[in-house]
């Protein structure tokens, strides 16, 4: 799963980092801690969403057997998210569900505001890239700042220990045969999504 930045581009999909940041974005915060790495989506938790999407159309198109197959395997990832919460987890703001853990599922480098896409800052951008596409992704963000380019990390979070509870909960309606009350308690997962904005300054945290 790999970011890619795109000077022309607003953000509208996983993976894609967009020219500047909301106008009420809030002020990007410091990560947990120094020493470890780049931000970046958990695999577990990002297959565990995929897989309740997924398990959301299985219903909506009348099949619950397979739905039900995809809900077990989204509960298999998120157990393994939830091992590793207390490493994987990030800092996040009030709307911060109390004692829960949120992880990262998406995430965008996001150029600053009033970048300026000039010859010799594409040349920086398409280098970061480069960089971006072998995972190297502190090195691109080193070349960015080396270019004076700011940038800043936005993070896509998921609770954990919410987000398993709504898929066991929905594993249990399938199996009694609620198939619309499943859908709305998977949906739940997506609804708790939480996104945030990093500072890039020093050491950024959580590689695998």
């Amino acid at each position: 799963m790999l970011l890619h930045l795109d000077i022309a581009a607003a953000a509208l999909c996983l993976g894609l980092l967009a020219a500047g940041t909301p106008a009420d974005a809030a002020p990007p915060q410091m990560p947990v801690r120094d020493g470890g790495g780049v931000i970046r989506p958990i695999d577990e938790a990002y297959r565990a969403v995929r897989e309740i999407r997924e398990a959301r159309r299985a219903i909506f198109d009348g099949a619950p057997g397979q739905a039900a197959m995809l809900v077990g395997e989204a509960k298999d990832d998120m157990q393994a998210v939830q091992r590793r919460a207390r490493d994987l987890a990030m800092p996040v703001g009030s709307v911060a569900a109390a004692g829960d853990a949120y992880i990262p599922v998406d995430v965008l480098l996001v150029l600053a505001k009033g970048f300026k896409p000039t010859a010799e800052a594409r040349a920086s951008v398409e280098k970061a890239n480069g960089y971006i596409a072998m995972g190297e992704y502190r090195l691109a963000i080193a070349v960015l700042n080396d270019a004076h380019i700011g940038v800043t990390v936005s993070a896509t979070l998921l609770p954990a220990n919410a987000s398993l509870r709504s898929i066991e909960g929905a594993a249990s309606l399938l199996g009694v045969r609620k198939y619309y009350e499943a859908s709305q308690v998977l949906k739940a997962v997506e609804d708790s999504f939480v996104t945030e904005t990093y500072s890039t300054d020093g050491a950024l945290s959580h590689q695998q």
